[in-house]
């Protein structure tokens, strides 16, 4: 029986990437305990804490079995925990008795924190390298349109006009961000931990900061300055940045949805798939599927944040499982979840197509806005900037002005007139919703700052 997604052979793929799911599986948990426990073995063997030898077949032993979930299911539920009968298994494995050396002096929460951030170190590889695909593609698209006119829309309705590229730069930045935040909690809430039953190197345990710096260097993870047991910033900063991604993935596909609806059509998307989106009822119809996936990624990563944030409140005194055992599932679902939305995201752009010309077409409907602000402009130096503004507000709600069927100006210079305002001559041809202010320039702006720090990232 599947009661997730993540296990469901039916859904799993809609929502989470196949690579992002092996990185989470059962078996790539158990071997990376396996490789933990080895590289402990290892070290302490180097220090001289266990013997050289022995180490040396513990290691070996480790990187050789095979063990199945299945083979430690029944022990893990009595223990409450995994690592005991795992290390069982490994030391009975061991010949002669190197066995006894297992694990030694360590504890459980070591090596299921450890492993995790190995775990989640892959894991980021994964979308970072996504991300970055996202990113170059996202820039292209920038590039070509950058004026390219369309309608600005504010609470629904048209605004001052901006240009397709401007928009979409303004994904891209979004998305430089996120980037830029994985990188940093690569660093920063990404690390594991060794220190012993509570973290401090007490006896009998033998071991010393020195020995945590090497074992986190024989990983490839950043150090901790402390024992982190019950402090779970790390982890729940992690999520949170997660889900930020995400939540901006989901931004990004509610604003293609919208202009891609028939009505706007400023927006396609031409799958090339002739099965993808069909509809079980309407031959004709096809469903944008990974713009749904976009939005319920994006939702369901928004609780788990503050999911976190409980657990975290939760902890007592130096170590409380209450608070630890959530991040089990949140930490893997923030990942997956993020796999699953820029894995839409990139299909969606790679079958996008725009369409200039309706973008242009609607901006016919912006000539209110447009004329409003010539009118204003030539009204502010006479009247000042707020009596312009608010006679001009006050025409516009005229009817017969928001239909088309009175000009602006003799609305305007009819409400002036019954309130005594002098204004001069207002005539001239109606604007046009085409004058995009700076936003060609400013798209071009941000493209070339992301391509600098791309290429400074890149040989950093």
């Amino acid at each position: 029986m599947t009661v997730s997604l993540w296990d469901s052979a039916l859904f799993a793929g809609m929502v989470s990437t196949t690579e992002m799911r092996a990185v989470f599986s059962d078996r790539a948990r158990i071997r990376t305990w396996l490789d933990v426990l080895a590289a402990q073995a290892e070290i302490q063997g180097r220090f001289g804490l266990i013997p050289r030898d022995c180490a040396d077949i513990i290691a070996r032993r480790a990187a050789e079995i095979d063990i199945l979930p299945s083979e430690l299911a029944q022990e893990a539920e009595q223990v409450g925990r995994p690592i005991l009968p795992l290390v069982r298994r490994l030391a009975e494995a061991c010949p002669g008795e190197s066995g006894q050396w297992v694990h030694y002096h360590g504890t459980t929460q070591d090596i299921l924190d450890t492993s995790a951030a190995v775990q989640q170190t892959r894991a980021m590889s994964f979308l970072q390298a996504a991300l970055a695909d996202l990113l170059e593609m996202l820039s292209g698209l920038a590039e070509a349109h950058a004026a390219t006119p369309m309608a600005a829309r504010t609470n629904g309705r048209h605004a001052r006009p901006i240009t397709f590229g401007f928009k979409v730069a303004g994904w891209a930045a979004e998305m430089a961000r996120s980037e830029a935040r994985l990188a940093q909690l690569s660093k920063r809430a990404i690390c594991g931990q060794f220190g012993g039953a509570t973290g401090s190197f007490s006896p009998p345990a033998p071991g010393s900061p020195d020995i945590r710096r090497a074992l986190m260097q024989r990983l490839g993870l950043p150090e901790p300055d402390l024992a982190w047991h019950a402090a779970r910033d790390r982890p729940a900063e992690l999520v949170a940045g997660l889900a930020l991604l995400s939540a901006g993935l989901g931004r990004l596909g509610a604003d293609i949805g919208r202009m891609s609806i028939e009505e706007i059509g400023e927006l396609d998307i031409r799958e090339t798939d002739s099965a993808t989106g069909q509809s079980s009822t309407m031959p004709h119809k096809r469903n944008p599927r990974d713009l749904e996936t976009l939005g319920a990624t994006a939702s369901m990563s928004a609780g788990l944040p503050s999911a976190m944030l409980h657990a975290m409140a939760r902890q007592l005194d130096e170590r409380n499982g209450a608070g630890w055992i959530p991040e089990w599932e949140i930490v893997p679902q923030a990942f997956l979840l993020c796999s699953g939305g820029l894995a839409a995201a990139g299909r969606v752009l790679r079958s996008l197509v725009v369409k200039p010309d309706r973008m242009l077409d609607n901006l016919r409907f912006g000539w209110l806005g447009a004329e409003a602000d010539r009118l204003t402009a030539l009204l502010a130096p006479k009247l000042g900037e707020r009596i312009a503004h608010d006679l001009i507000q006050d025409a516009c709600g005229d009817q017969n002005v928001r239909d088309g069927t009175d000009p602006l100006a003799a609305a305007v210079t009819t409400l002036a007139t019954a309130r005594g305002l002098t204004m001069g001559d207002l005539s001239g041809p109606r604007a046009t919703a085409l004058q995009t202010g700076l936003a060609e320039q400013e798209c071009l702006a941000v493209l070339g700052r992301l391509r600098l720090t791309a290429r400074e990232a890149r040989y950093a």
